[in-house]
This record gives structure tokens, sequence and C-alpha cells, in this order.
């Protein structure tokens, strides 16, 4: 374990280039942090988080080991983790009556399970440290349900409902839990979207053959560019929101 580590620590989730994570580094990094950058795709993702001094990591939150492993690596280099923030996620794009259980599970296991995976094995040590910082990542689309995007819908309103309890529970153990809540961000997410939407067209729907130019328009408008720049969202609600960081 690393001694006499006077910087804060910051460990992110879904730090690939081109989404609001990969942005968070940046900020963090800026103010002093030591920031250790995570996710699922290849160290090659975040290439260019390294030249600012940034940590990267390959996590898969989906399973346990590997979020022990990471957890593990990152508390022999810096001995603390501070500010733990679950921003990993995938979207799913199909109507809920048609859309393969396989997937709705997959989606609950990467934007639900995950986060909460990376919370039980962080939080053991932000208590025997006397405190620290969860950020769950939500979503406006947690509060305000869309057609076609049901499964994405649901997985940001149980982190809402998952933030809360954290938030009573943890108190004791001066564990402040906060849930970041975008609207409309210009990010890779909406790549995925469309993705999903492409992968699942004319395979296992029959309901809803004659609605797929309905979602193919909706897949459209989403992230479009007069949506909120990730870098410019990442900025703009950390620096306005002191209690993210300590």
């Amino acid at each position: 374990m690393a001694s006499g580590n006077t910087k804060q620590v910051v460990l992110i989730t879904g730090c690939a280039k081109g989404g609001i994570g990969h942005e968070y580094c940046y900020f963090f990094a800026e103010r002093g942090y030591q920031v250790f950058a995570s996710d699922v795709q290849p160290l090659e993702s975040m290439s260019s988080l390294l030249e600012h001094g940034i940590h990267v990591l390959q996590i898969d939150i989906t399973s346990e080991e590997s979020v022990r492993e990471g957890v593990e690596a990152v508390m022999k280099q810096a001995g603390r983790i501070d500010v733990l923030i679950n921003n990993a996620g995938i979207g799913l794009m199909a109507p809920l009556a048609e859309v393969p259980m396989a997937q709705v599970r997959r989606i609950f296991e990467v934007n639900v399970f995950g986060g909460l995976s990376l919370v039980q094995a962080v939080v053991p040590h932000m208590v025997s440290a006397g405190g620290g910082r969860i950020i769950n990542v939500s979503s406006m689309l947690g509060r305000i349900a869309l057609p076609w995007i049901g499964p994405y819908c649901a997985t940001k309103a149980a982190i809402f409902s998952l933030s809360d309890t954290l938030r009573v529970e943890l108190k004791p153990f001066n564990i402040d839990v906060i849930t970041v809540t975008p609207a409309s961000v210009r990010s890779n997410i909406y790549k995925v979207f469309a993705s999903s939407l492409q992968h699942n067209n004319n395979k296992e729907w029959s309901l809803y053959k004659g609605f797929e130019a309905a979602m193919l328009k909706m897949a459209g408008t989403m992230g479009i560019p007069e949506s909120t720049p990730a870098a410019v969202f990442a900025k703009k609600v950390l620096e306005e929101k002191p209690s993210l960081h300590l």
C-alpha cells in the first residue's frame, strides 16, 4: 500500500473517450486529485488521459472479481479512495413488451448492479479512512420515462432509489452520497441507443414492426448538436456543486 499520499484519490468508471466520465477525469486532475479512470473497454480507449498523469484501469463492473481487483489495484498504488464516481452505463432502445429479457438483465447488470458492486467494494476503505464521497450518475430519464427506452429509464430510476437509501445508511460513517442528473448531453450513449436499435430491428419484434420508423426518428434526435457537450456539462456540474469533491 502506498504511504504518505496526501492527494485526494478519485476512482471513476465509464471513462472511454467521448463520454462524460472522460471529462470528469480532466476536471479532477486539474484540481490536484490523483485520478484513476476505468472502463470495460481496452486501455487504448483512455490513452489520451495518460499524458495528464491520470491512471487507467480496465474494470468490468459486471464482474465482482474484476471490481475487487480494480479496487485493490487503486488501494495498492494510492492507499486510499476518497471519491467514487459511478458513471458507467449502457443504453438500450426497444419496446418493453418485446425486448428480449436477456438484454433487460444485461442493462440492469451494468447500470445498476455494477455500480452497487463498486460501492460495496469501496465503502469499507472509506469507513476505515473516516469518510468519503460516492457520486452516482443517473439521468432525467429516471424521472421522466420515454417510450422505446424503457429499460434504460428503469435503470436510471433505480439509481435514484439506491442513492437515497445509501445516503441515509452511510451518513453515520461520514460518507456522502450524491446523485448527478444529466439531461440532454452529447456523449457516446446515444450511439449505443442507435446501435441497439439496429441490432434488434427485424430480429425479435412482431407487434412493433410498424413502429420502427418512429423509433429510428427518436434515435436520430437524441444527442443532437444542440445538446450540451460532455466537457461543458462535466465542468459546469463540478464547478457549481462543490459537494461533489472534497
